[in-house]
């Protein structure tokens, strides 16, 4: 498979731009993005080169601010891609500057279509080999699945990936697979550039580092793989799509948070298969437990294991709402609940308006804390699931519901 290799090239120059094409065009697997950089300065670039495994600055190498410009975009970008300079004149004390700024190579023209080939060659075979490096052992994927529309399940997924990823110490993507309605980017005020109909356009080139480029990344460090903001034909990711993405996903992050579409489809016979655990989000009232029987049968014809499914009962308050007690609940299901998150609407609807994960909102909530301890115990080793609800009470209106 093909790597695709993101390189931004900021210049100045049509002539250089013209010579970087040809190099360009001489690399396979190379995704040349070429902006022409005025008054305006390279740093007004800086969100594009956020999403680039390889950045190419040209520059004045005698004029002092293009140096410190410099200094900054390795400085803000750095940790993520590759930073080389070119120029047209230059000497000893540059090229000095320019390394000590973190700058990983400084291509002289007028050689540089053959010298940026090679270096380009060349990072492509460190990056790849990077990428088998983390290749092993595989992500854990854990999938996030509405029992009824508006159960929470895209809020208690992207709050999970969060405490995931804000421990510092795991990779952590989420990716948004509703395609036509997906809301994850929204609910962390993320405005990407890139989404996952960029690798559906494009399924031959899905590999870890394509991906990558297409995600956007939050403060806390979790990595977006956003849906589309208009949609986008049916809505549907046919199976032989959706599974390299996924494996590219997992291939190159610890966790792993789907967000899934309430729908079945070949998405969802393919991630169903690959996740585990899978969290059916249920609440306290008849229409979504009624919703979570007839999925949870659905589930089991596609051949989704019991031991994988979990049930998550969100807004939990320990009362009796309407006809239904929570301990009713595994009698209706013949599941036992795997997981509670308490209810709070005032901390939920504000993260919700803010874009903010609940803990940023209100960290002493009862909400904030169930969702941290739920994605501590999802980062812990596996445990038996919850399994079915032998003693289902038989006999009463209610039940007569849920019988099949």
């Amino acid at each position: 498979m093909i790597i695709g290799l993101k390189v931004l090239a900021l210049l100045t120059e049509p002539a250089t731009a013209r010579e970087i094409n040809e190099a360009a065009q001489g690399v396979e697997g190379i995704d040349l993005d070429l902006r022409m950089v005025g008054e305006e300065g390279p740093l007004s670039h800086i969100e594009a080169a956020r999403l680039t495994h390889l950045v190419l600055l040209e520059i004045d190498s005698q004029d002092e601010g293009d140096l410190q410009r410099t200094r900054e975009l390795v400085a803000t970008v750095g940790d993520r891609a590759n930073v080389f300079v070119t120029y047209a004149q230059g000497d000893l004390k540059a090229l000095r500057t320019l390394m000590r700024a973190g700058v990983r190579d400084v291509l002289p023209q007028p050689e540089l279509p053959d010298q940026l080939a090679r270096e380009l060659e060349g990072v492509l075979v460190s990056e790849r080999d990077s990428l088998r490096a983390d290749q092993a052992p595989r992500g854990k994927a854990i999938a996030f699945l509405n029992a009824k529309g508006g159960a929470g399940a895209t809020t208690l997924a992207t709050n999970v990936a969060y405490h995931l990823a804000a421990g510092g110490e795991a990779k952590v993507a989420i990716l948004d697979l509703d395609l036509q309605f997906g809301a994850v980017a929204m609910s962390l005020n993320l405005r990407p550039e890139r989404t996952i109909q960029d690798a559906l356009d494009a399924p031959e080139r899905v590999d870890p580092l394509f991906l990558g480029a297409l995600m956007t990344e939050h403060d806390s460090g979790l990595h977006v793989l956003a849906a589309p903001e208009s949609i986008q034909g049916s809505g549907e990711i046919p199976g032989e799509v959706a599974r390299p993405i996924l494996g590219a996903a997992l291939e190159s992050h610890d966790y792993v948070i789907l967000d899934l579409p309430r729908v079945f489809n070949p998405l969802m016979v393919t991630t169903l298969a690959i996740a585990d655990p899978v969290h059916l989000v249920i609440q306290q009232d008849i229409a979504t437990l009624h919703d979570a029987r007839t999925t949870l049968d659905g589930l089991a014809t596609l051949g989704v294991r019991a031991e994988k499914l979990e049930l998550l009962l969100n807004r939990a308050t320990g009362k009796r709402l309407g006809d239904i007690r929570e301990e009713d609940i595994p009698a209706l299901l013949g599941r036992e609940i795997g997981a509670r998150v308490h209810n709070d609407f005032e901390a939920a609807n504000r993260a919700q308006a803010e874009g903010r994960p609940v803990a940023e909102v209100k960290s002493q909530s009862p909400l904030a804390r169930d969702l941290q301890a739920l994605a501590s115990r999802l980062a812990q080793p596996s445990q038996a699931t919850p399994g079915s609800a032998g003693d289902r009470r038989k006999g009463g209106s209610l039940w007569n519901l849920f019988r099949r």
